[in-house]
């Protein structure tokens, strides 16, 4: 991933949470992604979208 990718979100945890949103990468700090979601900033770590993605549960549009 990386800065300008927009990034999709579907996914249901074992606990029950569900998020689904579609933003755009907008900053990478260490282990910790900024994303522009609906007009806000929120912030995810790399970790977790590593567990969403392996769930088949995260798509990325690359930017050009």
């Amino acid at each position: 991933m990386k800065v300008g990718d927009v990034i999709k979100v579907d996914y249901m945890s074992s606990e029950g949470n569900h998020w689904n949103w579609v933003g755009m990468l907008t900053g990478i700090y260490g282990h910790k992604l900024e994303f522009m979601i609906d007009g806000k900033f929120d912030v995810w770590r790399m970790s977790d979208l590593e567990l969403i993605r392996e769930s088949g549960g995260l798509t990325v549009l690359e930017s050009p």
